[in-house]
């Protein structure tokens, strides 16, 4: 297992502000907002080199797990790793933002969102460069139907879930949410194009929304030859 520091995930303020919505206040404001919220992060991730075992039908046996995903399986059809990841604000920042006003805690939310997200790139990057990789995606448990919430349970196994709880105070829920709220999980894979689950999801009022509907891409993973 390879932990990460804020050092190593932390992203730069001008690239948080481009992942915020224009409308969301002013520049000023919403600077400082983004400022407040990393003051209290100790924001940490890990992650581990688990290889690709076996594929059968629409599963794939990730380092003696076997996860129930077509999209999964199509993703990983040539892969010989992957790379499971958590990334975590950290408990002191989810006492912190319990906290704060309704009105603060909305400002806040969307910028852990930003810091979360943009932290997911960094580390995305740093497995390029220390895996020579030249190009990754990832995919997350609960992000499609196809690869429901409940497989987050085998994703906590690849890591190790008492590891997880005791290095970074992460754990889930029976509904397999991570506590703390302000935390993201997933796999990422060498990819040749670009995988975003978004392209492959037809909703239209989703606010976190990170690329449009591709109806030829989600018809390729449905018509794909398993």
């Amino acid at each position: 297992m390879r932990y990460l520091d804020a050092a190593q995930l932390e992203p730069e303020n001008e690239l948080i502000l481009t992942r915020l919505p224009d409308e969301l206040s002013t520049r000023s404001e919403i600077t400082h907002y983004v400022e407040e919220a990393k003051s209290a992060m100790n924001l940490q991730g890990a992650y581990e080199r688990v290889p690709v075992i076996e594929r059968e039908n629409e599963r794939v046996n990730l380092g003696g797990t076997w996860f129930a995903s077509r999209v999964l399986r199509i993703n990983l059809e040539k892969a010989e790793e992957v790379f499971p990841y958590v990334i975590t604000c950290g408990n002191e920042f989810e006492k912190w933002y319990s906290e704060q006003s309704l009105l603060r805690k909305y400002y806040l939310d969307t910028v852990s969102g930003a810091v979360v997200s943009v932290a997911q790139e960094k580390l995305m990057s740093l497995i390029e460069n220390q895996h020579n990789i030249p190009q990754t995606s990832r995919i997350s448990p609960g992000s499609l139907p196809d690869w429901p919430i409940e497989q987050q349970r085998k994703l906590f196994h690849l890591l190790g879930k008492e590891e997880l709880e005791k290095e970074l105070g992460l754990r889930l829920t029976d509904s397999c949410l991570m506590l703390p709220s302000k935390s993201v999980s997933g796999l990422v894979f060498s990819a040749e194009h670009d995988f975003e689950s978004c392209q492959l999801c037809p909703r239209e009022d989703c606010e976190g929304r990170k690329s449009p509907f591709d109806p030829e891409k989600a018809k390729y993973y449905r018509e794909y030859p398993l």
